[in-house]
């Protein structure tokens, strides 16, 4: 999955969780967009957790400073996933 992809799919994941289309870019940071609080950051994690089907750490979100550093880390997720399911069992 390409970062531009992970993007369109948290646009949605936004756009669910939000109510309303929200305009990402990788420079995005909750200060940008309206509603995107406390609350919204809790709920915006689990979605995309359900959404790539990956856990997070809250260490690893604590050092997500914008929309780009988070999908770094949905990349890094997804390509431990597809590591560990080519492997052998």
């Amino acid at each position: 999955m390409s970062r531009q992809d992970i993007l369109c799919t948290l646009s949605s994941v936004f756009e669910e969780v939000l109510g309303r289309p929200v305009e990402l870019t990788e420079t995005t940071t909750a200060g940008d967009v309206d509603g995107w609080d406390s609350l919204a950051q809790v709920m915006l994690v689990v979605a995309s957790e359900d959404e790539f089907d990956v856990r997070f750490e809250s260490s690893e979100l604590a050092d997500a400073q914008n929309v780009g550093d988070f999908i770094t880390l949905v990349e890094r997720k997804l390509s431990r996933a597809a590591a560990g399911s080519a492997a052998p069992g």
